[in-house]
C-alpha cells in the first residue's frame, strides 16, 4: 500500500530547499558584484570653458619677455614648463610653471631673424626631450635645429640651411615635428612636399614614412599636413590635414591611411563631425583624440572610435579675445593632468583650459 510522506519530513525538505535557494542567490549576487567591481570606470573628462592666459598678452604682439608674436607650436617638459615657437619673433620662449615672463632658449631674444647657428627664421613647432633639449622646425630656413639645454647656438639635424628641395636631405617648408621617445628620432611634416619624413638620430638623409605621392585626396596622398602625432601603442602617425579637413591614421610601414575624423572628400563643415582646417592633433593615454579646428575657432574631442566630436575649447565659428574664445588656434598640448593648452595665434597668447 502506498503511504503519504510524513508531514514533518516534507517540511524539513522544503526548509532545506529554501535555504539552498537563498545560498545560491547570495553567491550569485556576490559574484556579480565582484564582476562589476572589476570593470574599469570610464574617466569623466570635462574642461572649464573659460581659458587662463599663461603666456603672452591678449591682442598685444611684441618681442619683450612678456609678449609673443603669432605663437605656433607648443610643448611641455617634465616640470610643466611651457615652450613656444614664437613665430614672428623667430625665437623659442620658455615659460616656467606659473611664470609671468618667458626666457629665450633658442634664437635671438630680441626677435632678430637670421640663418646662422644662433638665429632662427619663422620657427613653426617645438619639441622638448627628457633632458630639456629643444628640437625645433626652423621653417623659413628649411631645417630642423637642435638646441641642447643651455646652448646659445643650434645644430642642424635635418635639412640644409636656406636650400629648398624634395630630396631626402632637404625640405620645402617643414612645419610640425614629432619626437619618438623610443627611437629618439623625429618625424617632420614636410609641408609643400606633401610627405612625412623620419630622421633617426645622427642621420641627415631621411625616409618617407607617409605621403610623398603629391597633393591629393587619395589614400596614399597628403594635403596641407601641418602636424602629426606619433602613437607608440599603434606604431602609427595621426595626421591633421588642413585642406582636406580631416584627421587620418597612417600605420608606419603601410602604403596608405585610414580616416579617423572628418570626411573623405575634403568637405568643409562646422558640424560636430567636421572641420574647417584640422590644424593639430594629439592623443591622451586613453586613446582619446584632440584636434585643433583652426577656422572653426575651436578644439574638438573624439573618444576612441567615434566620429562625432565635442567642443572643449572655443565656440564654433566665433572668434574673439575674451577668455572663452579663440582666434585661429593652431597648436595644442596636454599636461599629465589632461589640462589643455592652446596656441591662440592671432590673439598672441597661450590659453590653458583646466580639466575638472
Amino acid at each position: 500500500m502506498y503511504r503519504y510522506p510524513n508531514r514533518r519530513c516534507l517540511a524539513k525538505v522544503l526548509i532545506a530547499l529554501f535555504i539552498l535557494i537563498i545560498a545560491i542567490t547570495t553567491i550569485l549576487a556576490v559574484l556579480l558584484t565582484r564582476t562589476k567591481a572589476k570593470k574599469p570606470k570610464q574617466a569623466i573628462l570635462r574642461w572649464n570653458s573659460t581659458g587662463i592666459t599663461v603666456a603672452g598678452v591678449t591682442g598685444q604682439p611684441g618681442n619683450t619677455s612678456d609678449k609673443l608674436s603669432t605663437p605656433r607650436g607648443i610643448d611641455l617638459d617634465w616640470s610643466n614648463a611651457l615652450y613656444i615657437a614664437d613665430d614672428y619673433n623667430s625665437r623659442v620662449q620658455k615659460y616656467s610653471k606659473n611664470a609671468l615672463v618667458g626666457e629665450t632658449v633658442a634664437g635671438d631674444s630680441s626677435g632678430i631673424t637670421g640663418s646662422g647657428a644662433g638665429f632662427l627664421s619663422r620657427p613653426s613647432d617645438v619639441v622638448i626631450d627628457l633632458n630639456e633639449n629643444v628640437f625645433l622646425s626652423d621653417s623659413a630656413n628649411q631645417r630642423i635645429q637642435l638646441w641642447t639645454r643651455g646652448s646659445s647656438t643650434g645644430t642642424t639635424i635635418a635639412g640644409m640651411t636656406g636650400i629648398m628641395g624634395n630630396s631626402t636631405d632637404t625640405f620645402n617648408s617643414p612645419y610640425g615635428i614629432t619626437y619618438d621617445s623610443i627611437t629618439h628620432g623625429i618625424y617632420v611634416s614636410d609641408y609643400f612636399n606633401y610627405r612625412i619624413m623620419y630622421y633617426p638620430p645622427g642621420v641627415l638623409n631621411g625616409t618617407v614614412v607617409a605621403g610623398g605621392n603629391g597633393k591629393g585626396l587619395n589614400s596614399n596622398q597628403l594635403s596641407a599636413q601641418y602636424s602629426s602625432y606619433h602613437d607608440a601603442v599603434t606604431n602609427s602617425l595621426f595626421i591633421s590635414q588642413c585642406d582636406t579637413n580631416n584627421v587620418i591614421q597612417w600605420s608606419l610601414g603601410a602604403s596608405s591611411w585610414t580616416l579617423i575624423a572628418g570626411y573623405l572628400n575634403g568637405t568643409i563643415s562646422n558640424s560636430s563631425s567636421g572641420f574647417l582646417c584640422a590644424r593639430d592633433v594629439t592623443l591622451d593615454p586613453m586613446g582619446n583624440i584632440y584636434v585643433v579646428d583652426r577656422s572653426n575657432q575651436r578644439v574638438q574631442f573624439f573618444p576612441p572610435g567615434q566620429r562625432d566630436g565635442m567642443t572643449i575649447a572655443g565656440i564654433t565659428g566665433i572668434s574673439g579675445v575674451n577668455a572663452s574664445l579663440l582666434n585661429n588656434p593652431v597648436s595644442l598640448i596636454l599636461d599629465t593632468q589632461l589640462n589643455l593648452y592652446v596656441s591662440d595665434t592671432v590673439n598672441h597668447r597661450i590659453q590653458k583650459f583646466m580639466r575638472y
